[in-house]
């Protein structure tokens, strides 16, 4: 999967070890994020987006967004939520949605 990393971070002027810097990993792995080799997790990606300032949608390639896997409108304003986050609130998302995801209650 490509993520539209690179074309943004070329606009905004950042390097790829800036940005790294700034989300916290390595030069490498956003080279691989924007290569396709890896896919970020979605807490990386708000962080990404984050850096960037654009909306974690605008990082999903497109056939992610306009293709056969279209994420639905809760999905949506799920990423759109996150996607305005610091890391102390994208931890508590995180916290929160393992807890969640552990009661049989709310699972699929």
């Amino acid at each position: 999967m490509n993520y539209n990393i690179r074309n943004i971070r070329e606009k905004k002027n950042i390097s790829q070890k800036q940005l790294a810097e700034i989300i916290g990993s390595s030069q490498p792995t956003v080279a691989a994020y924007e290569a396709g080799q890896k896919t970020p997790k979605l807490e990386t990606l708000a962080r990404i987006a984050n850096a960037l300032e654009v909306n974690v949608l605008a990082l999903l390639p497109s056939d992610i967004t306009y293709g056969s896997i279209v994420p639905n409108e809760r999905e949506r304003e799920l990423l759109e939520a996150v996607s305005n986050l610091n890391d102390s609130g994208l931890e508590k998302v995180r916290e929160y949605a393992h807890d969640i995801g552990m009661n049989p209650e709310y699972r699929k």
